[in-house]
């Protein structure tokens, strides 16, 4: 028999599958045990993809693609702005400073970052300043811009003054308005990050013109290993480079172990599955025995039966699968409304930011994941089918 005819065959054994109902039932549990598995492992993929992508989207957002902090203190940096500025694939350049201080509210003192936006230059807003309305911080000195949950942990509003402490050159209490705050949607940002222009920084933290390193913004993002390295050749006794790929370094190789583990582990699902299937294959051949036996009467040899066989439970396996993977997909994006559903009923944050740095359910899903998804169940479910085929023809044959 030629393959399109074992193929025929195989799938009119699977639509009468449906005659019988101990083995429509059969059928029916191991494509939904199938369908529950990839179910499950789409929406899991997806949310620790989704998680990756956020804290990595936010991560540049607040940064950029090269982070150069000046090892210690240097007058005349526009020096190396400007040689910065000169290297290919450099898009813009942005000064900042970055210092820790103490913010006194009430009796208690909260640790804080403070960093300084750059203002000024051809390059337009780039980085954190994407984030902010900075006019009111521009114009007046004194004013600040909180993250927002800080902003709610001091117990604050926007027109409060907060009083400031540096220890740069000995302790200095500062006076400042909150003038506003801003979101980004890391916690690590919006819970430690006070906004000042550069030019308060300066005075506050008594710099003398002095800046904490250089935030650079690159043509192509997928270059910046490289071109860290560049400037760690010429520099590296000056500048401390860090490229965007080394920010939460640990935390993006752990997700991925952890997906990695996490596809091994929910497989188990489908390979418990895979054992439905082999039992409606038995029951479908125990059913199409006398169907069976005539195409052997016709000359079918026992290669021939296996591979109708295998070819019915493939079938039951496909459905499993496409039914698993609408499912899946629908259901993760559900999921972040979901998520909201539940935590205004229980009133409860199921995602914590101090723990997920998203104070929000996050997802993405990947073509290339689905793909694995769907190769991998399909595999275990042929081979779910290929041996009991093997068997069961082995035993006939005899």
């Amino acid at each position: 028999m030629r393959l399109i005819e074992i193929l025929f065959v195989g799938f009119r054994f699977f639509l009468g599958i449906k005659k019988n109902k101990s083995l429509n039932l059969a059928a029916l549990v191991a494509a939904f045990s199938i369908c529950i598995g990839v179910a499950t492992i789409t929406i899991a993929t997806s949310i620790i993809n989704g998680f990756e992508y956020a804290i990595l989207k936010h991560t540049l957002g607040v940064t950029s693609d090269i982070v150069i902090f000046y090892r210690e203190n240097k007058p005349n940096w526009e020096t190396e702005e400007a040689w910065l500025k000169s290297q290919e694939n450099v898009q813009a350049i942005e000064p900042f400073i970055r210092k820790d201080a103490l913010i006194e509210s009430g009796d208690s003192f909260t640790p804080v970052i403070v960093e300084a936006v750059y203002m000024g230059g051809n390059e337009g807003r780039s980085g954190l300043a994407n984030y902010l309305d900075i006019a009111d911080i521009e114009n007046n000195e004194n004013n600040i811009i909180l993250g927002k949950t800080l902003l709610d942990n001091l117990k604050t509003s926007i027109g409060k003054a907060l009083t400031l402490i540096t220890t740069e050159a000995g302790a200095k209490a500062s006076k400042m308005i909150v003038s506003g705050f801003f979101k980004i949607g890391l916690h690590e940002v919006d819970s430690r990050f006070i906004i000042m222009s550069k030019k308060t920084a300066q005075n506050v933290f008594q710099l003398e013109g002095h800046i904490s390193g250089f935030r650079v913004y690159l043509e192509d993002p997928s270059t910046a290993e490289k071109t860290a390295s560049t400037i760690s050749d010429i520099y590296g006794d000056l500048l401390a480079v860090y490229p965007w790929t080394v920010f939460n370094q640990q935390f993006f190789l752990a997700l991925k172990s952890q997906k990695r583990i996490l596809f091994v582990i929910l497989s188990l699902i489908i390979f418990v599955a895979s054992f439905n299937i082999a039992t409606a294959v038995i029951l479908a051949t125990k059913e199409k025995k006398s169907a069976l036996g005539f195409l052997r009467s016709m000359g079918a040899n026992p290669t021939i039966l296996s591979k109708i066989i295998i070819t019915m439970g493939s079938m039951i396996s496909i459905v499993g699968v496409v039914a698993g993977l609408v499912l899946g997909v629908s259901m993760t994006l559900f999921a972040p409304k979901l998520m909201i559903i539940i935590e205004n009923l229980i009133s409860i944050k199921l995602i914590n930011p101090e723990i997920y740095f998203v104070d929000y359910l996050p997802i993405k899903i990947k073509t290339s994941d689905l793909f694995a998804i769907t190769i991998t169940s399909l595999a275990i479910a042929f081979a779910a089918s290929y041996v009991p085929s093997k068997l069961l023809t082995k035993i006939k044959g005899k």
